[in-house]
């Protein structure tokens, strides 16, 4: 449930992933277009149909996902404006 928190890309790689699990049983082909189509939402470099670097395109996901992660990690921090220094403790 933490992955509605999570953004865009990752979202798309958690029903990726879902989808294949769901789907695992199946003789079909699986189209990965969501997936695809959200790294070139933020990549251009990956739009079109031109033959890409598989390790360049995996790179990215991956910085994309580390990106928003942290983005997330640091939204569900306190602000420092908002937390009271420990209590002083002498002795």
């Amino acid at each position: 449930q933490r992955i509605k928190e999570s953004g865009k890309l990752c979202q798309t790689l958690f029903l990726f992933y879902n989808s294949i699990w769901r789907d695992s049983n199946t003789q079909g082909v699986f189209k990965p277009s969501l997936l695809l189509n959200a790294i070139r939402s933020k990549y251009p470099q990956f739009k079109g149909n031109d033959q890409q670097d598989s390790h360049e395109l995996l790179r990215s996901l991956i910085d994309a996902i580390k990106e928003e992660e942290l983005q997330r990690l640091k939204s569900e921090q306190p602000s420092s404006h908002t937390t009271q220094p420990p209590p002083h403790q002498g002795k």
